[in-house]
């Protein structure tokens, strides 16, 4: 069991550092419509070309001892900042509320449950 959970802590690890690498690569003086242009293209690019990695970080990081779930959780917080940010940022100057792009964030965002990493809801009201 020692080496399965050492294997599969090298690849949701790696997995979780590539979402946030990508994410963190965003200039964020850039415009907030091509910031979270980026952000989503990002993420989708590395679910297409990582895609077995993404499927093992989204579906199997639970199987991982209680400390490094707890780190991929800190990881999980910090990517989901950049995209927090960004929606913030646009929701000030309305561009979020008027291309859609709060909806578009929705099924990026996910939170720890107890059965895994399910789609979190996102909170318009601030």
């Amino acid at each position: 069991m020692r080496g399965y959970e050492s294997m599969l802590w090298e690849i949701v690890l790696q997995a979780a550092q590539a979402f946030l690498v990508q994410a963190e690569s965003v200039p964020i003086d850039l415009p907030v419509e091509e910031q979270m242009k980026r952000l989503v293209y990002g993420h989708l690019t590395i679910m297409a070309y990582e895609q077995h990695a993404a499927t093992v970080f989204f579906n199997e990081w639970r199987y991982l001892s209680p400390d490094r779930q707890e780190r991929i959780k800190q990881l999980r917080d910090i990517y989901e900042a950049c995209f927090q940010r960004v929606i913030e940022e646009g929701a000030m100057s309305s561009l979020c509320a008027d291309s859609g792009l709060i909806n578009a964030h929705a099924p990026l965002s996910y939170k720890a449950r107890p059965a895994g990493l399910e789609p979190a809801t996102v909170n318009l009201e601030g």
